[in-house]
């Protein structure tokens, strides 16, 4: 608790909860993720990718409205941004059934982005299969 807000702390905390991730101890998981992504500037990059972690824990919980929730969050930090792409493939593939219109429109963003070349072939199928299922 004293060491909380600090680099060491921050960075402790995010290893604590991918160990546990590890180990299928997504509650657990998810206290210390949650603990590192409330660091504060100290957080850096590890605030937004906490909440990914979190999103992949209930994920894994089968809770997929949180697990997008805080995909959602992740997004909208900045200090994650180099993880931005992956988490738009991410939310595509999880909103593709609930929500089709935002499952194509994330797979548009991808495609568009001449810095997600990793992604632009699978955002291309993605949209196909959802064309493929909605026209049929």
């Amino acid at each position: 608790d004293n060491y909380r807000s600090t680099p060491q702390g921050v960075q402790s905390s995010y290893m604590l909860g991918a160990i546990l991730y590890g180990q299928g101890k997504y509650d657990e998981a998810i206290t210390w993720y949650t603990i590192a992504s409330q660091g504060g500037d100290k957080a850096d990059f590890l605030a937004g990718q906490s909440l990914e972690s979190i999103a992949l824990c209930y994920e894994a919980k089968g809770d997929i409205t949180k697990a997008i929730s805080f995909l959602e969050s992740a997004l909208k930090d900045n200090s994650a941004k180099f993880r931005h792409n992956a988490i738009k493939w991410k939310l595509a593939l999880l909103t593709r059934d609930s929500d089709v219109s935002r499952a194509k429109l994330l797979c548009k963003e991808l495609v568009s982005d001449t810095l997600a070349n990793e992604f632009h072939q699978k955002a291309e199928n993605l949209m196909a299969a959802i064309e493929a299922g909605t026209a049929g």
